[in-house]
């Protein structure tokens, strides 16, 4: 990601991506569980939130901490990709379970006819 502002916002989309699909789905698939779906969809929201507000985090030393600037400047990079490709990690984990529970609520039925309209 180029910054926490860009981060922010891909975050957000993802969820918000997600979420319209799960909502779709809730209204238009009938016999739909739709307590594991409210679950799923529960989910995707405190998962995108939770990225959100991972990413406000800043780095706790000052430049006064280290040798040089050359060396805060590369301790400062290093944390910051380390903390966001941490942070991708666990939406992308995080996502993916709030998923398989959105597809656990689908009925068998829907889920052939699916197959079936793909495969043609």
């Amino acid at each position: 990601m180029a910054n926490k502002r860009m981060f922010k916002k891909a975050a957000s989309a993802v969820g918000d991506a997600v979420c319209e699909e799960i909502m779709i789905n809730y209204y238009n698939t009938p016999d739909i569980d739709k307590s594991l779906v409210e679950k799923s969809l529960s989910k995707v929201i405190s998962a995108t939130e939770e990225a959100v507000c991972d990413a406000n985090r800043y780095f706790g030393k000052g430049a006064k901490a280290f040798g040089s600037i050359e060396e805060y400047s590369k301790a400062k990079k290093a944390y910051f990709k380390e903390l966001f490709s941490k942070i991708q990690k666990e939406l992308s984990a995080k996502l993916e379970e709030a998923i398989k529970d959105f597809n656990a609520a689908i009925p068998a039925e829907v889920k052939a006819q699916n197959k079936a309209a793909a495969n043609a």
